[in-house]
């Protein structure tokens, strides 16, 4: 049943990637679906989770079916799978090309931020920190997602900014590179002094003195 899932996962997958009219159709019959469920009685396997989710992803550039997919308890599945198979690259990959496609519809973005996506994309960040383009979707992502206050808050908490900059750091060397230009984009999309410090390699110290003149000044 598991090599069934994932060569019907595999199969969508080819079918929608580059057309979405396919996709759209594929959802229409049912494909988001059945791939959503296969994947929840599969839980434990890794390489059921990967492929239903480059699936997923597949299917979600009909835009019809970003909307189905959190119905369907997609945001559920994937958040799960990136914690229960924290040491799983390829299942985190898939993930990030899922998330993506779903960030697109903004009533995805609260849930996904309740269900504690920013947390799991940092972590995930810290664990595949030595791959520069799991780095480079992470950051996107996370740039996504600071589109709701509450993940702002959430990512500009000092342990976190401490874990983004250690994730980063070994990739900074060039800033012609393409981790440099999503940290950018992050900053940005942050828009915190001291997020911009400590993605630069500011000591945590000089960032924390930061904050706490900040806050005294605001007393």
């Amino acid at each position: 049943v598991e090599e069934v899932q994932c060569k019907g996962s595999t199969a969508l997958f080819n079918l929608a990637e580059h057309d979405p009219e396919v996709a759209a159709r594929v959802g229409r019959q049912g494909g988001v679906a059945a791939i959503v469920k296969g994947a929840a009685q599969h839980e434990a396997r890794a390489r059921v989770q990967s492929k239903a989710f480059r699936a997923l992803a597949a299917l979600s550039l009909a835009r019809e079916n970003q909307p189905h997919c959190a119905r369907q308890g997609a945001l559920e599945g994937v958040v799960t799978a990136m914690r229960r198979h924290a040491n799983e690259p390829e299942v985190h990959q898939s993930a990030c090309l899922l998330l993506t496609s779903l960030c697109k519809d903004g009533a995805n973005l609260d849930r996904l931020v309740f269900l504690g996506a920013p947390q799991a994309l940092v972590e995930s960040m810290a664990e595949f920190s030595g791959s520069s383009g799991h780095v480079t979707d992470v950051c996107h992502l996370l740039s996504l997602l600071c589109l709701s206050e509450d993940a702002r808050a959430l990512l500009l908490q000092p342990a976190t900014l401490r874990s983004l900059a250690a994730s980063v750091s070994a990739h900074m060397q060039s800033p012609e590179s393409s981790v440099a230009a999503a940290v950018h984009r992050l900053e940005r999309a942050l828009s915190s002094l001291e997020a911009r410090m400590a993605l630069k390699g500011e000591a945590p110290d000089t960032v924390d003195a930061l904050r706490r003149s900040r806050q005294k000044g605001n007393r």
